[in-house]
């Protein structure tokens, strides 16, 4: 018996250590229905449950910070008289740290807006905290004993200093109105706690914004109005935010990402603050939440095959990124969450593949509870992200450069002309603006001809062109100092282009996407891969041609024509193997799509 004990007790010595080189990072959750938080760790591991304090008649927050080491929360609770207690709560030892009653009946706090981390100090001793009324504001620091360590007040604003980072002695606020409307960027301030001072910034003009607080690097989406604006697009929707900015310590912010055609809702520092996420919205198109990747210079990495998901959160780790959303959001990619009604936690890796990867979900709540992410951070001590990375997307002058200056080669277009690519041009990029860090919206082939309908405008040592086909339409360089990519075309007109009432535009898959063989199936059996694609008005029937191609060679051969009066039709990809696939959907009697690329894998 003894041998037994001292070998299950050398099992456990064993154990331990193992299960904590796989934890690689620790998140909590929150539901605001019932006010519980669960912490779990990578390995979906949930190691505590708590219930935060509340009062009779007092109701829950939607917003909870938690400290940055994770060991405490800071919430506001609400009560049936328009009274406002702030609460900060011990997570490790479960008890309450301290509580401040708000003075002002009818008052909003600041963490309705935005709830960061690092409304804490850095060692979490004291928290950042206002109030306001349309009458008048307070913002203050608080210990943890409740004592008031700073305040300062404004009267007749209209507006509350919603704090985004406690930084030593320096308080960095967002000046939000609290009247509703939309806004194409706020003021912002820094408040030092100890002259009690409060100065305009412009380290935080809005709350979207992204901290990496190790580096003091902030990034947002935001309307920079030298590039192309389309807010008179989106029909009432707001601002287009068509750029992502970055703030570095003692320097001015700057774009360092463009997006012409589409809105970024939001960026996030992923995978050690090495690469950033955007979620993107389509202005002409229904498409929304799309997860896109770039890297610091502003480079595209890759799309994540996610899209029009709403998701809760997202936070970045060491490898990569995690989120919460609705498992009703996530079932169509997770075929297992059908049925659970409740929140899931998932993780994406992003070190090595982006195209087609999903990730896998971590954790999942119980049914008809919802149990948002709200914290996470790494257990691995990483180095610090390359700070010198960023690139500003080349100011675009619309004047030729001085003679000293060495510039690409251009061709004598002319606006209301055409212009065809050389054959030293073909693969040449046309581009969503004028710089060579803006996405590239297409890649021209040798002796394309398209219409010019802007520039010349001088970026990053080239002349840019704005061309068009009629369909598609970008800025692309005309040469470099030893090749001409652009030339004078004087042939004949362009053919009119098709109308989106000649032929279907394509939904999903997406051009380029991965298709895993565990995404199409469930307990051993395939499950269909859903085509879809946009109504044509007065079709009667559509037809999905569905080809396999040789990778090595690009040849493409017929295997199968679905016909179907739907905008979708399933397909089971089992019936054709693994290997590279396109698509497209022709009208009965009228147009055809452009053919989309995709991969079935194992």
């Amino acid at each position: 018996l003894m041998r037994r004990l001292i070998l299950f007790i050398l099992i456990l010595f064993i154990w331990y250590p193992v299960k904590a080189q796989t934890e690689t990072w620790f998140a909590w959750t929150y539901d605001d229905l019932n006010g519980e938080m669960i912490q779990l760790d990578s390995t979906g591991f949930t190691r505590k449950s708590v219930i935060l304090p509340t009062i009779s008649g007092y109701t829950y927050p939607y917003n909870v910070a938690v400290a940055p080491q994770g060991d405490r929360v800071g919430y506001t609770l609400s009560g049936n008289t328009g009274d406002l207690i702030f609460t900060v709560f011990d997570l490790v030892s479960n008890v309450n740290l301290m509580s401040y009653r708000v003075p002002l009946s009818g008052a909003s706090d600041s963490l309705t807006y935005a709830a960061p981390s690092e409304i804490f100090s850095q060692d979490g001793s004291q928290v950042a905290f206002a109030y306001a009324t349309p009458a008048e504001w307070t913002l203050l620091v608080l210990d943890m004993s409740g004592q008031i360590i700073q305040q300062t007040s404004r009267a007749n604003t209209s507006e509350i200093p919603v704090p985004m980072w406690f930084d030593g002695n320096i308080v960095h606020v967002v000046m939000m109105p609290l009247a509703a409307g939309g806004f194409a960027s706020l003021s912002s301030a820094q408040w030092d706690i100890t002259t009690n001072t409060l100065q305009p910034t412009d380290r935080f003009p809005t709350i979207m914004a992204d901290l990496e607080p190790r580096t003091g690097e902030i990034i947002y989406p935001m309307l920079d109005t030298q590039f192309r604006d389309r807010s008179a697009d989106m029909f009432g929707m707001g601002f287009h935010q068509n750029s992502v900015q970055v703030a570095l310590p003692n320097s001015v912010p700057f774009p360092f990402y463009v997006d012409e055609n589409n809105n970024i809702d939001s960026a996030y520092f992923i995978q050690n603050g090495e690469r950033i996420l955007l979620q993107v919205t389509q202005i002409d198109g229904d498409s929304y939440g799309a997860l896109t990747i770039i890297e610091r210079d502003g480079v595209y990495a890759g799309l994540l095959p996610y899209e029009n998901l709403w998701i809760d959160k997202i936070i970045g780790v060491g490898d990569g990124f995690i989120f919460s959303a609705a498992t009703t959001e996530l079932e169509r990619f997770f075929p297992t969450l059908r049925g659970v009604n409740s929140t899931a936690v998932v993780y994406v890796p992003t070190t090595t593949q982006i195209q087609g990867n999903i990730g896998q979900v971590i954790f999942t709540g119980i049914s008809g509870t919802t149990a948002r992410l709200v914290w996470a951070q790494d257990l691995v001590n990483r180095p610090l992200p390359n700070t010198a990375a960023w690139r500003p997307v080349g100011i675009v002058s619309p004047n030729p450069p001085s003679n000293n200056v060495s510039v690409g080669m251009s061709d004598q277009l002319m606006i209301g002309g055409m212009a065809r690519v050389t054959l030293e041009g073909d693969g040449l990029n046309l581009r969503t603006s004028p710089s060579i860090n803006a996405p590239a919206v297409t890649q021209l082939n040798a002796l394309d001809i398209l219409n010019v309908i802007g520039g010349p405008q001088t970026a990053d040592g080239f002349v840019w062109w704005q061309l068009s086909d009629g369909n598609v339409s970008g800025w692309a360089a005309g040469g470099d100092l030893s090749e001409l990519w652009l030339e004078v075309y004087t042939g004949g007109t362009l053919p009119p282009p098709m109308t989106s009432t000649d032929y279907p535009a394509l939904t999903s898959p997406q051009d380029g996407d991965a298709i895993y063989a565990f995404q199409v199936s469930f307990n051993g059996q395939p499950l269909p891969l859903l085509f879809q694609w946009q109504a044509v008005p007065n079709a009667l029937e559509y037809v999905l041609e569905f080809e396999q191609c040789d990778a090595t060679t690009g040849t493409c051969t017929p295997i199968m024509a679905f016909y179907t009066p739907l905008t979708e039709y399933s397909v089971n990809l089992f019936d054709f193997g693994y290997g590279l696939y396109r698509w497209r959907v022709v009208v009965t009697g009228g147009g055809a799509s452009e053919w989309r690329y995709f991969t079935f894998e194992q």
